[in-house]
């Protein structure tokens, strides 16, 4: 029963029929064994293991975010984006929206710690990294308006 056959099963092995299964001296017959179950688990399994890892990664860099912050002075957690605001542009000066990697984050905020270089690549909502938020196509008028509030900064 170890391999999912009836208990009392004899079998005998084709090798040269794609190692079929025969029952033999009159034992019921056996239960024909399909890959796809395995594979379907083995998939389930394996996305349950990489949400786990993620959010442990996100759990850390929060963390050490939270820790940056309240170094610094500055109050922790960052307020959320008011609806309609522009989009958040990251340290490559692309805008960027929500986080489809762990469905937490309504949209990307860049941490505000320049004292902790290593921590601008990654959001201060949900500790993903800014290349896993979605990339938001900016339009002629909306990247002249960025540019010029960079100007008066």
């Amino acid at each position: 029963s170890a391999v999912g056959l009836p208990s009392g099963s004899i079998v005998s092995v084709m090798s040269e029929q794609l190692f079929a299964l025969w029952p033999a001296l009159g034992s019921p017959t056996p239960l024909k064994l399909r890959p796809e179950p395995a594979y379907e688990r083995l998939a389930r399994v394996t996305a349950a293991q990489d949400a786990r890892r993620i959010e442990r990664e996100r759990s850390k860099m929060l963390l050490s975010m939270e820790q940056e912050h309240k170094q610094a002075g500055i109050s922790w957690p960052l307020p959320l984006p008011k609806e309609g605001a522009r989009p958040a542009v990251d340290f490559s000066g692309k805008a960027r929206g929500h986080c489809p990697r762990c469905n937490a984050c309504p949209g990307y905020c860049p941490p505000m710690t320049s004292h902790a270089p290593l921590l601008v690549k990654y959001c201060a909502h949900c500790g993903c990294e800014a290349e896993h938020h979605e990339e938001l196509r900016r339009t002629q008028t909306g990247a002249k308006a960025e540019e010029i509030d960079l100007m008066y900064k």
